[in-house]
């Protein structure tokens, strides 16, 4: 149903431990990377877990995942105005990431999620592949207020690499608003202490920066130089092992689901190595998605998700 489950902050499950939340937002044609994502969750939790989606209609095979309407969280909470009306989509990645509705979802978590202090935030196209319920646990437990949330880490590498390099989508003007930081995070995969949002105010200011940029134009792209530009390097890092590309990995060229549910895919290179089974996210970050029946590594999304014709 819509709105949020009325309680207490602490919610137990049958086991006596606290359950964590992860939440989830995207458009009707992803709905099959959601679920698979949460499968994957699921698979590899050592506690309980709470699922929250933002989307125009409920999961259909998972109808005991909290869901909010997107249009209506859209209206209610102005995220519209954090939208780059400077950005279209085209076919090239650089120009045609994080231009759905659904992906600027993420600024209003701290009022979607009022009950709860502490979320995780992850891409639709992500599997999980290690521990969530230890991961969000063990992050953010400091008394640190300037510290809202835990995420991978990117870092500018030799004097001549700027924050350009790593704030992807920056343009000159968006560039002196950085400053020096040399170091920044990816926004796909996130935890966050609500509670210390709010009270930074960071959902206000990001806003003000998103309308600023509408005149100035600081940034393309969409969220990711917003929330990289306001947080800098206030955050708490997270192992790299949880924003993983599979494009990394696997065989880019050609890599169809539909061959690999006949078993008939090369695996990578990398497949089986140490660096590789120690990934716990692989992030499909690229234009093709593993439900849309292309891309990289299907033998790993497989297990969790079905192509969609």
């Amino acid at each position: 149903g819509e709105g949020m489950p009325k309680g207490s902050k602490k919610q137990w499950d049958g086991t006596g431990m606290e359950p964590v939340h992860i939440i989830y937002a995207a458009e009707e044609d992803s709905v099959a990377g959601v679920e698979a994502s949460i499968r994957s969750i699921q698979a590899h939790a050592s506690g309980p877990t709470k699922f929250y989606f933002v989307g125009d209609i409920p999961l259909p095979a998972m109808p005991e995942v909290h869901w909010f309407n997107l249009t209506e969280t859209m209206q209610k909470y102005n995220i519209d105005d954090y939208m780059n009306r400077n950005t279209t989509r085209k076919n090239r990645r650089r120009d045609s990431i994080n231009v759905y509705r659904s992906d600027y979802v993420r600024f209003a978590l701290d009022r979607l999620m009022m009950n709860q202090r502490k979320a995780m935030y992850i891409d639709v196209d992500t599997i999980v592949l290690c521990d969530v319920y230890s991961l969000i646990n063990g992050v953010l437990n400091e008394n640190d207020d300037d510290i809202a949330i835990a995420a991978v880490p990117r870092t500018a590498v030799g004097r001549k690499e700027s924050m350009n390099h790593v704030i992807q989508g920056l343009m000159p003007g968006g560039g002196e608003a950085a400053g020096s930081l040399r170091k920044s995070f990816n926004a796909g995969i996130y935890v966050v202490d609500l509670a210390k949002w709010r009270n930074l105010e960071l959902s206000e200011t990001m806003r003000q920066l998103a309308l600023k940029n509408r005149q100035e134009k600081l940034y393309r792209a969409g969220w990711q130089p917003l929330m990289n530009v306001v947080i800098g390097d206030k955050f708490q890092e997270i192992p790299v092992t949880w924003d993983r590309n599979p494009e990394n990995y696997g065989n880019k060229a050609n890599n169809k689901l539909k061959k690999a549910d006949k078993g008939e895919t090369r695996r990578g290179r990398n497949w089986r190595t140490k660096e590789y089974e120690e990934i716990c996210a692989l992030h499909y970050k690229g234009v093709e998605k593993p439900w849309q029946g292309v891309g990289p590594m299907p033998q790993e999304w497989l297990p969790y998700g079905h192509a969609v014709k």
